[in-house]
């Protein structure tokens, strides 16, 4: 390469940087950071539960960690919800947080009512060959309760970031991760294993750390009663929400579906392969998406002349950003299996290689859907994305159990590439 092209590349490169959001940047390696350690928090959560648990028990946590993404959709829709209409500026602060008061209440009630009649454990605890015990139902029941009440995390975090408060997002992320791992430390050093003891000490932490948030608002209403509010439609609110609500069940039932087909048909060793192997990939994911969130937060009331050539700019350093670090994902942990280092990090817990390079193509495929749905979303494009949704699932549905029972999580994968490719025929946004 002579030195007229490394100055065009370098000048190329200087013009990349120079038209990245640098807010979105900045809230991009923060919320990296705070989710990474979130991340790492879980592997070490897995370490010692591997450690103190049978195969059976262990089994039934990393379970919980697959189907929390299926909990998200208890936030009824009001996450999106919340930050389309503060953008159209057609809710106020004021009347958030009697949005957010009220959810917590019903998820509560919700995760109490799960605990009475175990509604979770008889439908989503399957498996051809086991039949799991009362105590590991229970369990089960517990943690998917706790996950419930969690799902108001998702409200108060964008509203943090719309509101402008993003770094005090990730600080409690930060925190979160923090109180974790010291828990789980004094755990493992003095006290006795107790399952329910393991499922309690990693999850309730996240309820814990925005409890306090949930306290002020609610005093904050109280001092406040005697002060009139803006005017705010509940029936206009639910109908504008319960379309988010349907999308985001769709959503977390296709990012779910893998963990739901992998316990029926395979066995515990295999799921947490599968599991580890995914959550290597969580940390790339974690860059580009948190960029997405931010640089797409307000495109909603960007005018119209404006739009099209922001999204063009949003999609283009998110693809750039999601392939960089993918791919750099993909080879950090070909160099931690190659020295070693993984069986220490993991517990002996092997990864398939086969497994990993699909996992890398799936990923990849997700940084370019990942992006148009966040776009879609906040330019509430709700029927199109319940199209691409069901298109996604109705063909993971017919590919994944049958690819599953003969390859394992390369099956998995490999429906799940193949749907999201498919999506890609589904226009999400108007001309």
């Amino acid at each position: 390469m002579n030195d007229y092209s490394k100055i065009i590349i370098s000048h190329k490169l200087w013009i990349f940087l120079k038209s990245l959001n640098l807010r979105a940047l900045k809230y991009m390696f923060l919320n990296f950071f705070a989710r990474f350690f979130v991340a790492v928090t879980q592997l070490y959560a897995i370490s010692i539960f591997t450690n103190i648990h049978d195969s059976q028990m262990y089994s039934v946590i990393i379970l919980l960690f697959g189907y929390m993404i299926w909990f998200q959709l208890f936030d009824l829709g009001l996450t999106q919800t919340i930050q389309n209409r503060f953008n159209l500026k057609k809710i106020k602060i004021k009347n958030i947080t009697i949005i957010i008061i009220s959810h917590y209440l019903f998820i509560l009630f919700i995760g109490l009512l799960n605990l009475k009649l175990n509604i979770f454990s008889a439908l989503l605890l399957n498996n051809i060959e086991y039949s799991y015990t009362n105590q590991e139902k229970f369990i089960f029941d517990l943690g998917c309760s706790i996950l419930l009440v969690t799902s108001n995390n998702l409200i108060i975090h964008r509203l943090l970031i719309v509101y402008r408060k993003s770094y005090l997002s990730n600080r409690l992320l930060f925190l979160q991760s923090l109180i974790v791992c010291s828990i789980l430390f004094f755990y493992k050093t003095s006290l006795n294993p107790n399952p329910i003891f393991s499922v309690v000490l990693f999850f309730f932490p996240q309820i814990l750390i925005t409890l306090p948030f949930i306290i002020k608002l609610f005093l904050r209403l109280i001092k406040q009663k005697e002060k009139k509010y803006e005017h705010l439609n509940p029936y206009s609110l639910v109908k504008y929400s319960s379309s988010f609500v349907f999308i985001s069940f769709l959503s977390s039932f296709l990012l779910g579906l893998d963990y739901l087909v992998i316990s029926y048909f395979s066995n515990s060793d295999e799921l947490l392969s599968y599991h580890l192997t995914v959550r290597f990939y969580y940390f790339s994911f974690m860059m580009y998406y948190g960029y997405i969130i931010f640089a797409a937060k307000n495109i909603g009331k960007i005018p119209n002349e404006l739009t099209k050539k922001e999204i063009l700019k949003v999609k283009r350093h998110s693809a750039i950003i999601g392939v960089f670090f993918t791919i750099c994902v993909y080879i950090i942990v070909l160099f931690l299996n190659s020295f070693g280092i993984l069986d220490v990090l993991t517990n002996g817990v092997k990864i398939n290689q086969n497994v990993l390079f699909l996992a890398l193509i799936y990923y990849l495929i997700r940084v370019f859907a990942d992006t148009r749905i966040i776009i879609a979303q906040n330019l509430s494009e709700k029927i199109n994305l319940i199209k691409l949704y069901s298109l996604q699932i109705f063909i993971s549905l017919i590919l994944m159990p049958p690819l599953c029972y003969y390859f394992g999580g390369v099956g998995v994968l490999l429906s799940l590439s193949f749907s999201y490719i498919c999506g890609f025929t589904v226009k999400l946004e108007k001309k």
